[in-house]
């Protein structure tokens, strides 16, 4: 398969399947219509952010955008290579090639009223969490996927223009399986 892309149909299948929304409780939290995650998070709180860096997907302009689960959407961040901000934020070289790079970030103040200072344990659990679902997701339908923890924080909080309070966690280098 050298030379195969993955389509905007398999990337919104992907993210779909693994963290959207996959229905609502009433009257959790004092919300009368409270979002329930394909992802299973603590205290349902999810508190996971999911930017998606696209580099070569077929069907979608490369850039970077954040994928929006209540209404099961890419929002457009900006609009262009991102190979100057990938090869930045990467440690690996493999990683800026990819066709999609996920990056996962936690805001702390979702967790932080309920959890205190166990929330950013409770962060990185659900984080891996939500990366094995999307990893297993991918592989259903042929794609790779590779966490990636060798990146830089303080790169990603530059090239998303991150509040303080969202902390880069991990990030997911994904494409189309080669043949072996």
């Amino acid at each position: 398969m050298p030379g195969a892309r993955l389509t905007l149909g398999e990337l919104a299948f992907i993210l779909r399947a693994s963290i959207g929304t996959k229905g609502y409780r009433s009257n959790a939290y004092n919300v009368h219509s409270y979002p329930i995650s394909n992802a299973p998070s603590a205290g349902g709180l999810q508190p996971l952010n999911v930017y998606v860096y696209v580099s070569d997907v077929e069907g979608l302009a490369d850039g970077v955008y954040y994928y929006a689960p209540r209404d099961d959407e890419l929002v457009t961040i900006w609009q262009g290579r991102p190979d100057v901000d990938l090869a930045k934020i990467f440690v690996t070289d493999f990683s800026p090639r990819a066709q999609v790079s996920i990056v996962m970030t936690g805001d702390i103040r979702r967790f932080a009223w309920k959890y205190g200072y166990r929330g950013y344990r409770l962060l990185n659990v659900d984080c891996g969490v939500a990366a094995g679902y999307i990893g297993l997701v991918a592989e259903s339908v042929g794609i790779g996927s590779c966490p990636v923890a060798a990146f830089s924080s303080k790169d990603v909080v530059t090239s998303l223009g991150l509040e303080r309070e969202e902390l880069p966690l991990l990030c997911l280098s994904m494409g189309p399986k080669r043949e072996q």
